[in-house]
């Protein structure tokens, strides 16, 4: 008799570990993005302003002046067949000159423009500074 409760224990044990194990693993699946772009950053300190109207694969602001600001857009467009969430994030070497949304939401079919605000304080040295946005897509539930 000792034996089946002990043996009923074993398998409640290992019936419980089996389903925290599959609640974990679904936890994660359905908190991972769908998606990950990273975009690279590119700019330059000096006396005077330079502009860069190429259409590249990355933000270029060009040359900006201490103490001034520029801003450039990105679209994003949801392809996708259901709504999603834009989470970005900037790299360290960028973060505490670049300002953007950080959760963005975005229904089926819309494209939604994000302005990216590049503030370079006044008292940074001429240089090239480079980095980079990452944009993060989440599936997102209905607002509605």
């Amino acid at each position: 008799m000792k034996e089946l409760k002990s043996n009923k224990l074993f398998y409640l044990i290992v019936i419980a570990v089996s389903l925290i194990i599959i609640f974990l693993f679904f936890s994660i699946l359905l908190s991972s993005p769908i998606e990950v772009t990273k975009v690279n950053v590119v700019f330059s300190t000096g006396e005077t302003t330079g502009f860069n109207v190429d259409k590249l694969d990355y933000l270029n602001f060009g040359r900006v002046v201490p103490g001034n600001s520029a801003t450039k857009k990105v679209f994003i467009k949801n392809d996708y067949g259901f709504p999603i969430t834009v989470k970005i994030f900037a790299s360290k070497e960028i973060a505490d000159y670049v300002q953007t949304d950080r959760d963005i939401y975005i229904e089926e079919g819309q494209e939604m423009p994000i302005g990216v605000l590049l503030e370079v304080p006044g008292d940074v040295n001429f240089r090239n500074y480079s980095g980079s946005l990452v944009f993060k897509i989440y599936k997102s539930e209905d607002k509605g």
